[in-house]
């Protein structure tokens, strides 16, 4: 008895020492391993399984990150036969505190995981069963660190098979995974199926083949219908490194259909690396329910993708992408102004045939974009897509087509605008260059740019022209190339309607708008024109009239609706220089114009060598004109008169042009051997009434008799005066009108058969003959009287004596006299050489005098 007594104590004791041995053993291998701070409570066995109450311990790797673990309700049912292995673990509560070193974290987001290690991991597993229904887990994210609540059961179906079910607990939702994950020694298997809140989301089917030397994949993923989970975005914006997610909806309604083959050529450190080598996808996605997409818009729309690659070599045999885009907002777009921004853009992007038949880096594509809202129109042609440090576009033969209705830019108001421009250009991520080509056009119905400029069926020939456009600053466009701009009519209040053409180049920076080039009317004025419009400042336009060549008024008679209807110009020169000045509309003129050897026709009268510089400011509704120096060689209305000078000024509002003053600095004119000129003053073209006052000095009258049409009379004197002239209503009235001959006098001899007919029958007259035959004055003096009806009425006083008649004593005659002035121009013009265009004028006058009643 009492050996058995001791036998059990010695034996219990070698269990006791044993089983310290394996606990004492267990500590230094976990603590090897880099677990440490075990501690439990509550062991018992029950039902031939381990339960323990609590279990809590720290794992720390080798990278310094470490795990604590706490598990409650742990229950461990062992399987003897066979080896001893652990059949079924399940646990009521798993807690996981993981906090990863900023090395591990790196490593993670970059780093191809060992999948072979994955794979043998699972044969770790219990036999039958791990059921961990509540698992906490605590871990960093963006915001410091997150909370998870899941769930995992993995159940061994044989050998290498697993069944595996996993969910996540979200507030609003819930992510569940499950299928099946089949292990060999090739690789590993997986068809897993993805739940939204018990809803079906995606389908995975994968197999990973390890290889001696690198992995290969292969497999399909599939969405049939993408379930409503905006929630799931809200549960994830934790974990994006507090960047926004780019979208604040997920595309409800979406299909995907994804097969795919990798092979890489060596083994990759990342899963990029799968793509340098073998790569078949085949991507079938839609997208029937519109999707908003902040900073894009709202998407509808289907792509098809076949892709082959061969290290880093690539085949497109079908790829194709339409897309309709609703309410864009690009920011390239949302910069637009109003009336030009899409509400629509509908994109369809095919690969084209030649690229299922070669090997490339760059992709060729063909495009057709069309455009709603109030411009609609199109991009159509193809282009080549190509990637390296950076994406990058280009094409030739793209062809943009444009209309719109109507369109403000800045004062111009734009009508029935259509635009059609074969282009060439490229795209990146940061600008946008074109190139038109040839044949680029932009029409206009109209152009209205101010109340009375009007142009209509405007055309712009754009062929050559390069823009470039930075996409993150539209308003920093630049542009160069050549220009022509045509109006085939030009209408405003000041010109007749004639076309017009504009040839030059235009240059554009980020800062100022240039033009230098040539503009010309039907007419043939032709003029040089350099603009430059600096931005948010004013613009000036230097304007250069070349040398034109007036004949029949041309093209001033033409283009001008002032140019008086009786004024003809058979020949001169006008050349000038003239700067413009605005902001949106004209604000400013200057300059000066310059006429030479202008010879013609106004009304009645001709003239040669006309010479005048008019220098021009014009300002707001105020025009100011000034001739510092007008000359006239000769002026002909039945007399021969000339040369004129004269100095000038006018000035006006542009709404009432012919209202405005002349200034008279001093104008004269050389006649029959004297000379007439205007006293200096203003004279008010809106008034009434109009005073002036002619001065006459020294006029030969044996000129004057020279020219007047009156049979027998001669004499010699020279003449002075005074005539207060009055223009009323368009009639010229000359009142207390005083011309005097200079002493000491002068002689006159009137000898005509009517005078003597009318001194035979009159004896009254018969001295006056007498006297007249030879009569040498001492005083001429005529009161001039010029008024309705072109009737001028001289009161002419004679001083003086005949030596043949009484011995010479003084004879004093006052005689009245009247003469119809117009009928005596018409006289003197027709009895002398004039042009055909003064006869029919003066014709004209007469019949129309005699219709008069």
């Amino acid at each position: 008895m009492r050996l058995g007594i001791r036998l059990l104590l010695a034996v219990a004791t070698l269990v006791l020492v044993l089983m310290l041995a394996v606990v004492l053993v267990a500590r230094q291998q976990l603590s090897a391993a880099g677990i440490d701070q075990l501690a439990w409570s509550g062991p018992g066995w029950s039902a031939g399984a381990l339960r323990v109450e609590s279990l809590s311990g720290r794992y720390i790797t080798e990278g310094g990150a470490r795990l604590n673990v706490s598990i409650s309700g742990l229950s461990v049912d062992p399987v003897w036969s066979g080896r001893p292995r652990l059949d079924t673990v399940r646990a009521s509560q798993v807690q996981l505190d993981w906090q990863p070193s900023f090395k591990a974290q790196q490593q993670a987001a970059s780093a191809m995981p060992d999948l072979r290690a994955l794979a043998d991991s699972l044969q770790w597993l219990p036999f039958s069963l791990l059921a961990l229904p509540n698992i906490d887990i605590h871990l960093p994210c963006s915001t410091s660190f997150c909370d998870l609540s899941t769930g995992l059961q993995i159940t061994r179906l044989e050998v290498g098979i697993f069944a595996l079910q996993a969910e996540l607990l979200a507030a609003e939702g819930s992510i569940t995974l499950d299928g099946i994950l089949n292990t060999d020694g090739a690789g590993l298997e997986a068809d897993l199926n993805l739940g939204l809140s018990g809803q079906p989301a995606a389908q995975l089917q994968t197999r990973w083949l390890y290889g001696e030397s690198v992995p290969r994949s292969s497999g399909a993923l599939t969405v049939a219908d993408w379930p409503q989970a905006d929630w799931l975005l809200a549960y994830l914006q934790p974990w994006f490194s507090g960047a926004q997610l780019p979208v604040d909806a997920l595309p409800t309604g979406l299909s995907v259909n994804l097969n795919w083959f990798l092979e890489p050529v060596e083994r990759p450190e990342s899963f990029a690396g799968m793509l340098d080598g073998a790569v078949e996808v085949r991507a079938e996605v839609a997208l029937a329910s519109a999707w908003r997409i902040p900073r894009v818009g709202t998407a509808e729309g289907e792509m098809t993708l076949d892709l082959l690659g061969d290290a880093g070599l690539w085949q497109l045999s079908e790829g194709q992408l339409r897309l309709h885009l609703s309410e864009p907002t690009l920011p390239s777009l949302v910069a637009l102004p109003d009336q030009t921004r899409p509400i629509a853009l509908e994109i369809d992007v095919r690969a084209r045939e030649a690229s299922q038949l070669a090997w490339s880096s760059s992709l060729p594509l063909q495009l057709n974009v069309q455009v709603e809202g109030p411009v609609i129109g199109s991009v159509s042609g193809a282009l080549v897509v190509t990637s390296g440090s950076g994406w990058q576009a280009e094409w030739d033969g793209m062809r943009l087509r444009a209309e719109i209705d109507r369109y403000a830019l800045g004062a111009l108001q734009l009508r029935k605008v259509e635009i059609d421009w074969p282009l060439a250009g490229r795209v990146d991520g940061q600008q946008l260059i074109l190139e038109l080509g040839s044949g680029a056009v932009m029409s206009l119905g109209s152009v209205q740019a101010e109340p009375d400029l009007v142009m209509k069926n405007v055309r712009a020939d754009l062929a050559g022209l390069a823009l470039m456009l930075p996409l993150g600053q539209p308003a920093g466009i630049a542009a160069s190339g050549p220009l022509t701009l045509s109006a085939a009519e030009v209408e405003h209040r000041l010109l007749h309607p004639q076309a017009w053409v504009l040839q030059g180049r235009l240059e554009r920076d980020g800062s100022v708008l240039r033009w230098k080039g040539r503009l010309a009317s039907a007419s043939e004025l032709a003029v040089g024109l350099v603009f430059a419009w600096p931005t948010g400042q004013s613009w000036r336009a230097d304007m250069t009239l070349e040398p034109t060549f007036l004949r029949g008024g041309d093209p001033l008679s033409t283009m001008l609706r002032s140019w008086p209807e009786l004024l003809t110009v058979s020949s001169g020169r006008l050349q000038g220089q003239v700067s413009l000045h605005g902001t949106g509309t004209l604000n400013k003129v200057d300059g000066r114009l310059e006429l030479s050897g202008a010879a013609g026709i106004y009304d009645r009268a001709s003239f040669e060598g006309l010479t005048a510089a008019v220098d021009i400011d014009l300002a707001g509704d105020r025009v100011q004109l000034r001739m510092p120096a007008l000359t006239l060689d000769s002026l002909n209305p039945g007399l021969p008169m000339g040369p004129l000078s004269a100095q000038l000024g006018y000035a006006a509002s542009m709404a009432r042009p012919a209202a405005g003053k002349l200034t008279v600095d001093q104008a004269r004119m050389d006649v029959m051997g004297g000379q007439i000129s205007l006293d200096s003053g203003v004279l008010d073209l809106a008034a009434a009434r109009h005073e002036m006052v002619l001065t006459i000095r020294g006029v030969r009258l044996d000129r004057l008799f020279e020219a007047y049409p009156a049979e027998g009379l001669r004499g010699f004197g020279t003449l002075d005066g005074r005539l207060p002239l009055t223009l009323a209503g368009g009639e010229l009235v000359i009142s207390e009108g005083e011309v005097d001959a200079r002493k000491p006098g002068g002689f006159l001899q009137y000898r005509s058969g009517k005078l003597e007919s009318l001194a035979t029958s009159t004896p009254g007259m018969r001295q006056v003959a007498q006297a007249l035959d030879d009569f040498q004055y001492d005083l001429l003096s005529a009161d001039v009287t010029y008024g309705e009806g072109g009737i001028l009425i001289l009161g002419l006083e004679l001083q003086g004596r005949n030596p043949a008649v009484e011995e010479g004593r003084p004879i004093h005659l006052n005689i009245r006299l009247e003469e119809d002035v117009p009928a005596l121009m018409a006289s003197l013009q027709l009895s002398g050489q004039v042009s055909e265009v003064i006869q029919k004028r003066i014709q004209q006058r007469l019949l129309q005098r005699r219709m008069e009643p």
